[in-house]
């Protein structure tokens, strides 16, 4: 099955959930483990330290006019900025407004691995941005449900929406980081593997839905594992936790929206509570 064909059919599984009001308890646990550089994380996989460029790095954003890059090599980190406002118009059903953020973000240029993994499944806020400048919220709604799931009918074709701060984020893959018109398909890597779509905030980076493996089974507990062209890295799964279980590095970036009257109106519904709360 084509990791399109995974797509869609993960979203109909998706809107079964909604319509059945499937429970996700379950779904909400994972294993935390060692995560030492060469040692083995949750599941099985060992977590080595990946050292990039700042090459890589833009390359990886160049499909995107939203984000700046600032990256120096030999620095520990790379910052970029991003409007925060995706290219597409959004349909999504919260009350609150798509407003401007202005987020600066600042990764690791290079992911080392952490003694413990930080578990962030219950992160209100930001644990990734995509390469188009978009935030990707932890996999919980402010209730501590599943969001793709309780939240998921607010969301626009692109699933995404606005929280209480008028920020537009995403739960989970977004079928548009490269476009609305692009498919994820179409941008893989040279050697078939699925495209670059994010960079969590301890510096690894997170790929897409693999379809040979959509529901994540080979991952270990943070979501990654490792190969010998990318090392660790995460991926996206059509399966809680979606995104990231936790992170896997020893350093963690930091993101903020500096936009200081953006003209946020909001009725404080659906789309999660402000990041951090």
């Amino acid at each position: 099955m084509s990791a399109g064909a995974v797509r869609m059919a993960a979203g109909l599984a998706l809107l079964l959930a909604w319509g059945c009001g499937e429970d996700s308890a379950d779904a909400l646990s994972t294993g935390g483990g060692s995560t030492t550089t060469g040692v083995a994380v949750d599941g099985g996989h060992a977590c080595e330290g990946v050292t990039r460029s700042c090459a890589d790095v833009e390359a990886s954003f160049s499909a995107s006019s939203n984000v700046v890059v600032d990256c120096t090599d030999g620095e520990s980190t790379f910052t970029f900025s991003s409007s925060g406002v995706p290219s597409y118009d959004s349909d999504q059903s919260t009350p609150n407004e798509v407003k401007i953020q202005a987020w600066t973000v600042t990764i690791p240029l290079t992911a080392t691995c952490a003694d413990t993994a930080t578990s962030v499944l219950d992160s209100r806020g930001e644990i990734a941005f995509t390469v188009a400048g978009i935030p990707i919220y932890g996999p919980q709604d402010a209730t501590g449900g599943d969001a793709i799931i309780n939240e998921g009918p607010s969301m626009d074709g692109c699933w995404g929406h606005a929280d209480n701060n008028c920020r537009y984020h995403h739960h989970s893959e977004s079928p548009c980081v490269f476009g609305e018109n692009t498919d994820l398909d179409t941008q893989q890597e040279a050697d078939g593997h699925p495209p670059l779509v994010a960079y969590a905030l301890d510096g690894f980076a997170i790929y897409a839905v693999d379809s040979d493996d959509s529901e994540g089974e080979s991952l270990d507990g943070c979501n990654g594992h490792t190969d010998s062209l990318r090392g660790y890295h995460y991926h996206m799964t059509t399966d809680f936790p979606y995104t990231i279980g936790c992170y896997a590095g020893a350093a963690t970036g930091s993101s903020i929206a500096t936009a200081e009257d953006n003209g946020c109106e909001t009725a404080g519904a659906p789309g999660g509570p402000p990041p951090g709360q």
